[in-house]
């Protein structure tokens, strides 16, 4: 696939303003890089995770493998430990219970994020 094709494949989501996005439960800053989770949880993240999480709320409920991540979010493709290291961290920052992670799941060998919390 080329690279033009697999940016517009997950070029779905529409930010508000060229840094903020907002969708579901998520209200996100990627140059403060804050996210604002159901209206009353505010997380801090680092720029690597921040750079991923805007990138998954582009597409969301939307499997995205983890070669497309990585050569996006990380400009290469090859090892994983960079992508599930900082998977790990984000979930600790955003779920609810991190070891039932109900926005940001792993499915198959792709990520994928529900901005509403499935009840």
């Amino acid at each position: 696939m080329v690279k033009g094709a697999k940016q517009e494949m997950f070029n779905l989501f529409v930010p508000f303003a060229a840094d903020e996005a907002e969708t579901g439960e998520f209200r996100f800053s990627l140059i403060a890089r804050r996210v604002v989770i159901s209206q009353d949880r505010i997380v801090t993240l680092t720029s690597q995770e921040a750079r991923l999480l805007a990138f998954l709320l582009r597409s969301p409920e939307q499997i995205i493998p983890s070669e497309i991540i990585l050569e996006e979010v990380w400009d290469y493709s090859g090892g994983k430990s960079a992508l599930t290291s900082t998977i790990h961290r984000l979930r600790q920052k955003i779920e609810p219970d991190p070891k039932n992670p109900q926005y940001l799941q792993q499915i198959g060998d792709g990520y994928v994020i529900f901005p509403f919390l499935r009840r």
